[in-house]
């Protein structure tokens, strides 16, 4: 099974991406990464991948866009064996079951809006600009055994849901500094972090 691959057009660094100019755009078919490949969209559009994710090439959604993205729509099938990295905007997914180690998944500055059932997964990692944090939202419970951070990177959870961490490399967090508000849960209309650190 699976569709016609796609390629980065120019086969540089980074991947040319594949770029949603304007509106809502739906690809329903199966998309098979045969190379790293890069999604794009700008802020008040949407591209919505409906038909699967599949391959071993990584994914970048927004991945080289600093702010003002749009939203991406992501249906990640649980053979997948490649990498997905956010940036800015939005990326909804509804299926977290790829992932297999904690390098699958890298949160950006932008948020991950997770919209399947209560789910365990072996973790993820994050790295947001200086001052902005990835956003992580969910209404359902996600249990975690891993959180990485690199570098000063900070971290937001948002929505209904649980974030349980477990295991023994998990994610030390400043309960005094995060406890404190102060309008740390207000990020832009786009899904990009919001200016202060948490």
């Amino acid at each position: 099974g699976g569709g016609p691959p796609l390629r980065n057009g120019g086969g540089g660094t980074p991947p040319a991406p594949v770029a949603n100019a304007s509106g809502t755009n739906t690809i329903a078919s199966v998309v098979t990464l045969a190379t790293d490949a890069e999604l794009q969209t700008m802020n008040g559009n949407e591209l919505r991948i409906t038909g699967g994710i599949t391959g071993d090439g990584d994914l970048g959604v927004n991945k080289h866009v600093v702010t003002n993205a749009g939203q991406v729509n992501l249906e990640v099938s649980p053979n997948f064996k490649g990498k997905v990295t956010t940036g800015s905007g939005r990326v909804v997914m509804d299926d977290l079951s790829f992932i297999q180690s904690p390098d699958q998944l890298t949160l950006g500055l932008g948020t991950l809006l997770y919209t399947g059932p209560d789910v365990e997964i072996p973790g993820f990692q994050f790295k947001a600009a200086t001052g902005r944090p990835a956003v992580f939202e969910s209404a359902s419970d996600v249990t975690v055994g891993t959180i990485k951070r690199t570098g000063t990177s900070t971290f937001l959870k948002l929505g209904t849901g649980t974030l349980r961490l477990h295991g023994t490399d998990t994610l030390a967090v400043n309960t005094s500094q995060n406890n404190s508000g102060n309008g740390r849960t207000t990020r832009f209309p786009n899904g990009d972090g919001p200016t202060k650190a948490v």
